[in-house]
């Protein structure tokens, strides 16, 4: 029988790979998820609850279960040798505004202190100040060392992250912590970090944890919070009209720089390039199953770079306008292992959601773009 042998890489670093042996006729679509290190994965099988039996750090996700139709009817699309993704378009920021917050000129979305991108490095948080952390309370009120998921501010009140992320917890087990750039400082006094209780989780109605679908979730804070340096929202999409195809793009969290690591302390970012979905659909695992209101992102043929577990709820960026201000594009979503070659990270496309952002936070200030 004919095997395929697929290799795992590190995110936001290179190694050496170790071989993933999958049987032709049974190629699994399975969330980026892996056990923390000292942890097992329980046996499962399609549709079955995935369990660890170490440290709970991470929510249970499902495999999905209903795969979708591959494209027929159509050619399948050639990939160039080598794609070099264009960067350079930063003209015409299309952004969605709600309420624009008066009397502060220098408040602008998608903005930051720094611009330098460096792939797979530590970066501080004024680069990326959109960046948030979500971390679980326990019964004691403390909390896990080190977030579980990640989110982005989009106002004064609201952070966006996935569907997936949230789905198990009720709003006062999550705290949202901005301004975080080291967890292994505890003391917010001395880091700045704002740490906030969570109001509401406002769910996407349409959210299908089967097929992960509408993977985008809202969550409210417990108070507004004051836009400076380090805390900053990004730009959201005026509409789905661009592909983003080929660009690169940013993904930043503190997510495992390894596949079954340990989350990372600090914040870490990595440049990829966005993968059209009829590449994604046809020269990937995924076979057929991204839709029009998914992204896909990473190195193609080589892997090497891509979220993991951890970054799940985290931003996918774009440069954009003429103050190189950032525009969310991707909601960090599910993938098959991290940084394999073939299997690309897949995102939930903000461009389809812009709308359901803006009615369920229309108790928020956006700044201007």
């Amino acid at each position: 029988m004919l095997k395929f042998f697929i290799f795992t890489a590190l995110s936001f670093s290179l190694c050496l790979a170790t071989p993933l042996v999958i049987e032709e006729g049974s190629l699994p679509i399975g969330v980026t998820l892996e056990p923390p290190n000292g942890s097992k994965r329980a046996e499962t099988t399609p549709g079955q609850e995935i369990q660890f039996d170490g440290e709970d750090d991470y929510p249970d996700f499902k495999y999905p279960t209903t795969p979708l139709p591959s494209p027929v009817g159509e050619e399948a699309p050639t990939i160039p040798p080598n794609i070099e993704p264009d960067n350079e378009n930063d003209g015409g920021l299309k952004v969605v505004n709600g309420p624009i917050i008066t009397g502060n000129q220098s408040c602008q979305c998608g903005t930051s202190a720094r611009t330098k991108i460096v792939g797979g490095e530590a970066v501080p948080i004024s680069e990326l100040p959109w960046t948030a952390a979500l971390v679980r309370k326990k019964e004691n009120a403390t909390q896990i060392k080190g977030p579980y998921c990640g989110g982005t501010l989009v106002n004064t009140r609201y952070v966006v992250t996935a569907s997936h992320c949230v789905d198990a917890f009720k709003a006062e087990k999550i705290q949202v912590w901005l301004n975080e750039e080291d967890f292994r400082v505890e003391d917010e006094t001395l880091t700045g970090t704002l740490r906030i209780d969570v109001e509401e989780i406002i769910m996407h109605q349409d959210y299908d944890r089967n097929k992960i679908k509408n993977d985008i979730a809202l969550l409210k804070l417990a108070q507004p919070v004051d836009i400076v340096n380090t805390i900053r929202p990004v730009c959201l999409p005026a509409d789905g009209s661009e592909s983003y195809d080929n660009e690169k793009a940013i993904v930043a969290g503190w997510g495992a720089t390894e596949q079954g690591g340990s989350v990372s302390s600090t914040l870490q970012k990595v440049v990829v390039p966005i993968i059209p979905n009829k590449v994604c659909n046809w020269r990937t695992l995924y076979l057929g199953q991204i839709t029009d209101t998914q992204i896909c992102a990473g190195e193609l043929s080589s892997g090497g770079k891509d979220s993991c577990q951890g970054d799940s709820g985290g931003p996918l960026v774009l440069n954009r306008g003429e103050n190189g201000q950032k525009l969310l594009v991707g909601v960090v979503s599910f993938g098959f292992g991290c940084a394999r070659p073939f299997a690309p990270g897949v995102y939930t496309r903000v461009s389809k959601y812009p709308e359901w952002i803006v009615e369920n936070s229309v108790d928020a200030d956006y700044c201007s773009s």
